[in-house]
This record gives C-alpha cells, sequence and structure tokens, in this order.
C-alpha cells in the first residue's frame, strides 16, 4: 500500500463537489469543463480585474463561454491535446496555448485586461487541479483517471502557477530567481520585504518574458517536481500571511 490513504467515497464526493461542483464519477468532459472554470476564476478574481468597470467585465465573460471560438473552448481543445498517445513539448505547448487566448482577448478589445500572466496562471491551476484530483485513490473515477493519467505524465514539466504567494516564496536572493521588480524597490533583490510581492510587478500584469525569465531561473535552481515544490511553498505563504492578518486585527 506504500503511503496511499484510503478515503471514504461519501467523503471525498462531499469535499470534491464543495470546491469544484461536480463528482469523479461524472462525465469526465463536464469534470475537465469544471476544473476549466474554477481555474479561470483563480485566474481573473484579483488585481486589475477587481477594478473593471462592470460592462468590460461583461465584454469579457462574453469572450470566455460564448461561442466556438471561447477562451473556455481554447482551453479544453489545448488539454485534449496533452491526452493523446503522442506526447508533445509541453514548454512549446503551454506557450503556444498562452498567447492563443491573449490573441482572442487582443482580438475583442481586451489587451490591457487579459494578460499573459492570467494566461498562464489559468492554463497552471488548470492542470494543477487535474493533477491533485488524478492522484486520489478512488474506484469510482475510472472515467478521469484514464485521460488525466495521459495528461499527468507531463506532471514534471508543469509549470507553477504564479501569483503574490508564490513571488513572495521566489524572492529570496538566494534562489536566484528573476524577477519583475518595480521601480520603487529601492533596496532591491538583497533586502528581505515583510511582502516582497508589494515590490514585483503583480503577477495579472506579467507579460511573456517577465513569465519565462522566472521560470527559467526557477528550473535552474531547483530540482524537483514543480507542483510538489509549489504545494509545500504555497501553503507555507499562505499560512504567514494568515497569521500576519489575525496579529494585525
Amino acid at each position: 500500500m506504500g503511503n496511499e490513504i484510503k478515503i471514504k467515497k461519501e467523503t471525498l464526493d462531499s469535499l470534491i463537489f464543495f470546491y469544484f461542483g461536480f463528482t469523479l464519477d461524472e462525465d469526465y468532459c463536464d469534470i475537465i469543463t469544471r476544473i476549466i472554470e474554477k481555474a479561470y476564476v483563480d485566474a481573473t478574481n484579483q488585481g486589475a480585474f477587481n477594478t473593471i468597470a462592470d460592462p468590460r467585465k461583461a465584454k469579457l465573460s462574453k469572450y470566455g463561454k460564448d461561442g466556438k471560438g471561447g477562451s473556455f473552448k481554447i482551453v479544453l481543445d489545448r488539454i485534449g491535446i496533452l491526452e493523446k498517445d503522442e506526447m508533445v513539448n509541453f514548454d512549446g505547448w503551454h506557450n503556444e496555448t498562452c498567447n492563443m487566448l491573449i490573441k482572442l482577448y487582443d482580438k475583442n478589445g481586451l489587451k490591457d485586461i487579459f494578460t499573459y500572466g492570467n494566461a498562464q496562471k489559468w492554463i497552471n491551476m488548470t492542470l494543477k487541479y487535474i493533477f491533485l484530483l488524478n492522484g486520489i485513490s478512488n474506484n469510482n473515477a475510472e472515467s478521469i483517471l484514464e485521460k488525466s493519467s495521459k495528461i499527468c505524465r507531463y506532471s514534471s514539466d508543469f509549470h507553477i502557477p504564479i501569483d503574490s504567494y508564490i513571488i513572495d516564496e521566489l524572492w529570496d536572493p538566494k534562489k536566484k530567481v528573476k524577477l519583475p521588480v518595480k521601480d520603487n524597490a529601492k533596496k532591491g533583490r538583497d533586502y528581505l520585504y515583510k511582502t516582497p510581492s508589494e515590490y514585483v510587478k503583480g503577477w495579472s500584469n506579467w507579460v511573456e518574458c517577465d513569465y519565462l525569465d522566472a521560470l527559467g531561473t526557477w528550473r535552474e535552481v531547483t530540482g524537483i517536481n514543480p507542483l510538489v515544490w509549489e504545494s509545500e511553498h504555497w501553503i507555507n505563504r499562505a499560512k504567514k500571511r494568515k497569521r500576519k492578518n489575525i496579529t494585525n486585527k
């Protein structure tokens, strides 16, 4: 059995349904669609999106779900490529997918709203959720395991979903991860700010080179599965933020 943990089906169904709105015995396409929708909320629920006037939010949503060329369908179709028997270059797939999404929003007058930072988080959170669900042992999950297992063949190449928590964890100058520092970070990377992400360009404003520089240098200084690293460090930073917020009350 190793480190396998058995969870009652009823408990697992309740937890997954509470978070995603489905259970693992549902149709695979429905499951993946809900995962994409959840990841989209994660990618568009912070930063600049919170300050958009209602008409622009409506327009953003329109080019998400509506039509055959909607961004949701783009993500669904691109995920389908990873489900095929023949494997592809993951980094190339990822970059092309992000740029396809940006091109769609650019074409519809939302160039300054949907960025590479938003695209990377949407794609990366989608894959993270698939990775986590794939790791759950459940006899009634065959519908998702068959295809999600193929997607998870790429797990060692998956990217970290960049957000403010991860930026804080990447700040340590010893890690030497390249980050797009704001002009007001006068003390630079050698200074251990309490909240380093306040001195780095917000992730939702990152352009392609910001993201690729951070990804490339992160890979140079680590040697473990990216989502394993991300899980540990994201939780670590979230706990620190929580303790800080409690202390400041």
